[in-house]
Order: structure tokens, then C-alpha cells, then sequence
């Protein structure tokens, strides 16, 4: 009973050390570069000679972050265990600070992947294992989306892979996210699992996602089927499903990481299977000033998730119902506004307030500190927007979310509204009521 008082007082602690607002992209100081390695000295090798050959001195929007490289050696791994370790302490990095940390015992890749970094202020990272090779202009890359995204509250980390989605089950292919949508990245809901090598976790995430899992992660997640226990990437998209957050990667059809998949824990095959080519050329749509505000999120059935629905989601998730309104000309600063400071941000923070873009665009300086805006460009400019709601009603209760809306001109109280909900409303009609025909 102690230990588990002592461990919720420490989730308690760190929940309250590490806010959103504790970490933004544009304070980062440090960047550390973290090497996963064991007992392959050929495959470290090949990997420190393709970050020597990374760009860290480029020009635009170059943060000049310090850099780290911290190789991190596994125990037990044997004559060519003790080759790593050479490798590792001799090797001289021209580019940015080197430490080495050889485990006296084998921590296997969970136990290694769990211990990879923890929780340094302003600083960002990236987990590589060894079997990784990486482009010349990966730094370059994850510098220029942090900058454009890492302040995003959807973001799980990026990912220098080049993400595909195969299906063999009925019918067999292959889906490459590259051919598939117009942007230069894009956001997916399957964090961690195929997106591994070379991940940049978001460091709140990540933190937390040790913090509540860590011991558990060599078990198999509910609802998941595991094949395996030496893998921690199950436990991660459990972590980032529940939170509602996405993985940033790369659209193109080379990669910013390839993995030789070469024998080891999980490859038995004898012969390396490098995965795709890595980029050698840079181009400027990938600098920050250069890249889309909205970029494309797509849920684990590759559907889009549009903002609306997003942000519906976690409110839901929160209180179990949410108040929808579409702001227009007439109303875009008076909602609530009868209200105590108090009883205003509490129904704030369960509304989602849908705008159409262009009255974001021309009045968002008058808006007040909404916690849940979600654009949609299909709202006609004018206040004819009644279709447009029922379209959106019925879309969140199709996901089985509670909704609730308010006219401009409500003037009730906070217990007026959950009198609205009751016990039995559930996805927007009452219990035992059939759907229509």
C-alpha cells in the first residue's frame, strides 16, 4: 500500500512539474541524440558515420540548439558487446557534446527503450537504435517541425520514417501515405508501432507515458493482441490513443530513416533488409515558414479527423457531453457572458465553439481565451447555419458523443445544463429510443 501511495504522489508531482505550458518548441535549448545499442559494433558504426555526414550548421531557421549524443550500451551482450562499448568511448563527435552509459547488466530493448531519457527542462530528443541509418538532412527536418508544430496539443512527436500501411488479410496492399495526400507531412493516429525508427517523442508525452507504464510495458495493453513481450511500442499507442494524439510524418516517397533490420531481437533473418532509401536532397517546403498550418490527421481506419471532431473528443472524454455552438458576426464575443468569471470558464472549457474561417481570420484578435475552437470551412460565411449544425450534431452522435446546444441568447445557469444531460441521454437521443428509419 505505501509503494502505490508513493507512486500516485509521484504521477501527482509530475503532472504538476510538467504542463503543457512547461513545454514549448520555441524555448528548446537542447537537443540530445540517444543511440540505443548492444551487441552489433558494425551496425553503431554505420550509424555514427551517417549523423557525421548530418547538416547541423544550415542557415534559415536554425535554432542552434546544443547538441547531445548519448549512446547508451546494453550489459550482457558478449565479445561483440565489449566492441560496442570501444566503438562508443573512443568514437569522436565533432558535432556536439558525447556521453556513453554501459548498463552492467542487460536491460533488453524495453527496458532500454524505458530508460532512454527522462524528463530535462527545454530540452528535445531523439531515440535511434543502432540498426538505423539516417539522411543527411534529418536534423535539419525534425528542427524545422518542431519549430511549425511542436506547440501543438495533438502532437505525440515525429517520426523520421517514411510511414506505410499494408493490409493482407482479403485483399493485399499496400498504402503509401506519399501518393495519398498533398502536403508535405502529416499526422497519424498509429504512434510508436511502425514509427520507431527514429522517433521524436513530444518530451511531456513521454514522460508521462514512462511515468504510467513504464513497469507495465512488457505485458500486452487491454484490448491489444501481442505476439511478442520484447516490444514497448504497444503500451505507447495505448498511451496515445487514450490521449487523443498523433505522430508526425514525413509525406515523400524516400525516408528520413532507414532501418538495415538487421538480426537481433526481433530480426532472426540472416541477410539485412534496409527498409527505403533516405533523402539527400533538401527541399524548401519543408522549411517552417514554408509549411501548412493544417495539415492532414488521420484516425487508425485512415479517416480524416476534421478539428470539430477532434476537439469534440476530448471533451467528451472529460465530461462525458459536450455544448456545441457555431460562432457567426452576431455573437462571437457574447457567449456566456451573464455569467460569474467562474461559472464562464467551467462552461467554456465543455463547449466547442465552431468558427467559420474567414471570421477567425478577420475577428479572431476579439475572441475571447477559448479552450476548444475548431474551424470549418464548410460554414457559409452568412449566419444561415442551422443545416450546417444538424450536420455536425448528427456527426458527433454517429461517434456516440452527447451533445448539447445553446442559442446565442441562453441565459441559464451551469445546473441548467445538466439538468439538459441526464442520466439517460446518450449519443443525442434518450434511452431505449430507437434510431429513425
Amino acid at each position: 500500500m505505501g509503494k502505490l501511495i508513493l507512486q500516485l504522489l509521484w504521477l501527482i508531482w509530475l503532472k504538476a512539474s510538467i504542463t503543457h505550458s512547461s513545454f514549448l518548441a520555441s524555448s528548446t535549448e537542447s537537443f540530445r541524440v540517444v543511440i540505443l545499442a548492444w551487441n552489433r559494433p558494425n551496425s553503431l558504426l554505420r550509424l555514427i558515420r551517417s549523423l557525421e555526414r548530418s547538416d547541423y550548421s544550415f542557415q534559415d531557421n536554425n535554432p542552434h540548439w546544443d547538441i547531445m549524443v548519448e549512446i547508451r550500451v546494453d550489459g550482457g551482450g558478449g565479445t561483440e558487446g565489449e566492441k560496442v562499448r570501444r566503438i562508443a568511448q573512443e568514437w569522436r563527435c565533432v558535432f556536439g557534446n558525447k556521453s556513453v552509459v554501459v548498463s552492467p547488466t542487460n536491460l533488453g530493448l524495453v527496458g532500454s527503450w524505458r530508460n532512454a531519457w527522462t524528463w530535462r527542462d527545454k530540452e528535445l530528443f531523439i531515440i535511434l537504435e543502432d540498426d538505423a541509418e539516417v539522411s543527411p538532412h534529418w536534423y535539419r527536418w525534425l528542427v524545422n517541425m518542431w519549430l511549425a508544430y511542436g506547440d501543438r496539443d495533438d502532437l505525440a512527436g515525429l517520426s523520421l520514417q517514411k510511414q506505410t500501411v499494408s493490409v493482407s488479410r482479403t485483399e493485399k496492399f499496400k498504402l503509401d501515405f506519399a501518393a495519398w495526400v498533398d502536403t508535405p507531412v502529416f499526422l497519424y493516429e498509429l504512434s510508436g508501432i511502425g514509427g520507431a525508427i527514429g522517433v521524436s517523442p513530444h518530451p511531456q508525452h513521454w514522460s508521462w507515458f514512462t511515468s504510467q507504464y513504464g513497469s507495465e510495458m512488457k505485458t500486452c495493453p487491454p484490448g491489444f493482441t501481442c505476439s511478442d513481450s520484447n516490444i514497448w511500442e504497444p503500451w505507447w499507442l495505448h498511451y496515445t490513443t487514450k490521449a487523443r494524439i498523433f505522430t508526425l510524418y514525413l509525406a515523400h516517397p524516400l525516408t528520413m530513416a532507414t532501418q538495415h533490420r538487421e538480426k537481433g531481437v526481433h530480426e532472426k533473418a540472416k541477410e539485412t533488409k534496409k527498409d527505403f532509401d533516405f533523402i539527400r536532397d533538401w527541399e524548401n517546403c519543408w522549411e517552417r515558414h514554408n509549411l501548412p498550418k493544417n495539415i492532414p490527421r488521420f484516425n487508425l481506419n485512415l479517416v480524416q479527423v476534421p478539428d470539430v471532431l477532434q476537439e469534440a473528443h476530448k471533451i467528451h472524454d472529460k465530461y462525458d457531453m459536450v455544448i456545441v455552438t457555431i460562432l457567426g458576426d452576431d455573437n462571437i464575443t457574447t457567449y456566456y457572458d451573464h455569467l460569474a468569471p467562474l461559472e464562464r470558464d467551467k462552461l467554456f472549457d465543455k463547449t466547442l465553439f465552431i468558427v467559420q474561417s474567414t471570421l477567425l481570420h478577420f475577428h479572431g484578435q476579439h475572441l475571447p481565451n477559448l479552450p476548444h475552437l475548431a474551424l470549418d470551412r464548410e460554414i457559409p460565411a452568412s449566419n444561415q447555419t442551422d443545416e450546417q449544425l444538424l450536420q455536425i450534431i448528427a456527426t458527433l452522435t454517429e461517434q456516440e458523443i452527447r451533445v448539447i446546444t445553446l442559442p446565442s441568447s441562453w441565459r441559464g445557469s451551469p445546473q441548467d445544463i445538466q439538468r439538459m444531460v441526464g442520466p439517460t441521454l446518450r449519443a443525442g437521443r434518450s434511452a431505449g429510443q430507437t434510431s429513425p428509419s
